[in-house]
């Protein structure tokens, strides 16, 4: 995502773009006007990008991309200056849950590296005769 300008306000309406996305599990959305939202106005998803969510004037709100094994997620809400923070609203909470536990189920190189490893040395114990 591009970011531009700040602004503090009723929440405009959310446009789902991508109904069947993991970000959004268990994510039942405010309605709009029903919370004060800190977002930046103006924003777009850049290619590459996978749209989730969007503002109703089209200024993008949720999205991600992939690096390599990594993952970047854009979160369009300010986390410390709204009522949809995750301090004080599910729906934010459980669309940051959801990042972080897509981020920590991949496993580290060492990880593999250690399996592996490990594997190894059953497999030759195995063929050594006694």
């Amino acid at each position: 995502m591009r970011w531009s300008g700040t602004m503090q306000e009723a929440n405009p309406a959310i446009d789902v773009l991508a109904a069947g996305d993991w970000l959004l599990n268990g994510v039942a959305l405010p309605a709009a006007g029903s919370q004060t939202i800190g977002r930046e106005v103006g924003n777009e998803f850049v290619e590459g990008v996978t749209p989730v969510l969007a503002w109703e004037d089209g200024t993008a709100l949720l999205g991600y991309r992939r690096y390599g094994a990594g993952l970047v997620v854009g979160f369009d809400v300010h986390l410390t200056t709204s009522d949809a923070s995750p301090l004080s609203a599910g729906w934010s909470n459980q669309v940051v849950f959801n990042a972080v536990n897509a981020v920590s189920a991949v496993p580290e190189p060492a990880t593999w590296a250690l399996l592996l490893a490990g594997t190894g040395v059953l497999l030759l114990r195995r063929r050594q005769p006694e």
